[in-house]
């Protein structure tokens, strides 16, 4: 859900609220404080993470900052989890190898690039999996 007010933009996705915009946003919290104590609920300050293009934060998995992307950790798990597959020809996770450069793809195209050039390399059973058309099973219920 997402939704833009005041040159603010309120980003909600399940509980996690995210306030994105100028570069002074004290404004928009203390309204968003507000509206919460109306509803009987209060900002987590535990889990109140403030940030930007200076000092980036995670926020449900995506890196803020300059540009989004997926933190250094997931992507080493990822490559770790393709380079595996590829290396010992496990063509049955090709769904899995490809939600995972998907994913990437939708956050940051170029680490998705680089994941994918790094990992799947040319000639190799993964490779051909992947550029094979997914087909698209058809379930009658």
């Amino acid at each position: 859900e997402r939704f833009s007010a005041e040159g603010f933009h309120f980003t909600r996705y399940a509980d996690n609220l995210t306030i994105s915009g100028g570069s002074e946003l004290g404004g928009a919290e203390r309204v968003v404080e507000r509206e919460l104590r109306l509803l009987g609920l209060k900002l987590n300050d535990e889990k109140t993470e403030r940030g930007g293009r200076t000092r980036p934060v995670v926020i449900t998995g995506v890196e803020t900052g300059r540009a989004a992307k997926v933190p250094a950790a997931k992507v080493a798990l990822f490559h770790a989890k393709i380079t595996a597959a590829v290396r010992d020809d496990l063509t049955d996770q090709v769904a899995s190898v490809r939600g995972m450069l998907s994913w990437v793809r939708s956050v940051n195209p170029r680490q998705a690039h680089a994941l994918y050039s790094e990992t799947v390399q040319p000639g190799s059973a993964m490779r051909a999996a992947l550029r094979r058309k997914r087909r698209r099973s058809r379930k009658t219920r």
